[in-house]
């Protein structure tokens, strides 16, 4: 594992992705927003500047890509060359 990713999963302080077009599963999209991460879980989402970024946060600037909490791509390659090419829509 590496990246951005591997961050998130069990970090001791909160990451905080700002300045990215965040769209949630069930909100409204969000263009200049922030995501909070700690011990591997979302703690909070919204607009970067309204929402509070805890004190000993590590802040990563986001901006220009877009965020989708939530999704999960069930694509995948493992075991052989067809993977989730030969899945059907979920």
């Amino acid at each position: 594992m590496n990246g951005i990713a591997d961050l998130a999963t069990g970090q001791q302080h909160a990451l905080a992705f700002s300045g990215a077009r965040i769209i949630p599963i069930s909100q409204p999209e969000i263009e200049n927003g922030a995501l909070v991460v700690q011990n591997g879980t979302i703690q909070s989402v919204g607009p970067r500047q309204s929402l509070n970024m805890p004190d000993n946060s590590r802040v990563i600037d986001m901006t220009g890509t877009v965020i989708m909490p939530g999704l999960i791509c069930a694509h995948s390659h493992i075991g052989g060359w067809g993977g989730g090419d030969w899945s059907g829509p979920i």
